[in-house]
């Protein structure tokens, strides 16, 4: 996943919620769902479906050629017809970074399938009730770990896939900001073996996405994670989950990050152009093979 990545996300109108209200049937022709919504009345659509025949257009195209239908309304519509879980703005605190979660068509969101292909890809020898267990792993802040992890979470998601998302960053963890939710109560409070109830957070709208958040920061954030119990705890997540994904610490400030990348099926390695050094990159990939770890793959992420 090469070049910059653009955080920006535009927000499709309410109808996707008035739709989903409805409860009308998705196999149902795009042209009704729209008029369900409110959106066109059965004049527009006689107008669109001549403009189609005429001009060779699909429905959707042609709405928008006429004017009738704005682009990102038919986006919203489609992601509904194809049930594609978004969230439905004004009903959910899922920040605008976690991209997948908003948008069906944005540029970035390629890049974040293809990464999920060669993945799923590289796992196709395991059998369909295998676990898949993978960590962003990266040298230094600020590269893009945590967006790509909760991205990546969110398309895995989209197919279907039962998965869970591990903030393993206790240190600066920030993937229960990034979902809007409350993240005292994670990772460290397992590991720690306190009471943990409500540390695994189902994701709305996404149904088969759950996170466990860092929880809060602990002064011994490495020795948790060298522990045994964080190894029971994967044990215990691949269980019920078929992907599990980690975002980690940055190596740098964090020697414990060789402890999760020796656990986990497969590290992929996150750097930034223009920030990352090669030199440190290359220390950090050696380091991995060292302790048994995998690599599957990297991610250059925009300056």
């Amino acid at each position: 996943m090469n070049g910059s990545v653009d955080l920006s996300v535009q927000y499709s109108s309410n109808q996707l919620s008035r739709v989903t209200q409805t409860g009308l049937a998705r196999d149902q022709p795009l042209g009704l769902i729209l008029k369900e919504a409110g959106l066109l009345n059965d004049e527009e659509i006689d107008r669109i479906v001549c403009h189609a025949r005429a001009s060779g257009m699909r429905f959707g195209e042609a709405a928008i050629a006429l004017g009738l239908v704005r682009p990102e309304d038919l986006k919203a519509i489609l992601a509904y017809q194809f049930d594609l879980p978004l969230v439905i703005p004004g009903e959910h605190r899922i920040d605008r970074e976690v991209i997948a979660a908003h948008e069906s068509f944005h540029p970035v969101l390629d890049d974040l399938r293809e990464l999920r292909d060669q993945l799923m890809l590289r796992w196709s020898a395991l059998g369909p009730s295998e676990p898949r267990t993978v960590a962003l792993v990266g040298v230094a802040r600020a590269e893009g770990r945590s967006f790509l992890a909760a991205n990546l979470a969110v398309v895995f998601a989209q197919t279907g896939l039962e998965v869970l998302l591990i903030d393993a960053d206790m240190r600066r963890g920030r993937l229960h900001r990034m979902f809007g939710l409350d993240g005292s109560v994670g990772l460290s409070t397992i590991l720690s073996g306190r009471p943990s109830a409500g540390a695994k957070i189902q994701i709305e709208p996404m149904r088969s996405l759950s996170l466990i958040p860092c929880g809060g920061e602990p002064p011994n954030a490495a020795d948790l994670l060298v522990g045994p119990r964080f190894g029971e705890l994967l044990r215990h997540a691949t269980e019920s989950h078929q992907v599990i994904i980690l975002d980690t610490p940055a190596a740098s400030e964090a020697p414990e990050l060789l402890a999760i990348s020796a656990r986990v099926d497969g590290n992929v390695l996150v750097a930034r152009r223009g920030s990352s050094r090669a030199k440190a990159v290359q220390a950090l990939v050696k380091s991995i093979t060292d302790v048994g770890g995998k690599l599957v793959g990297s991610v250059l992420s925009g300056a």
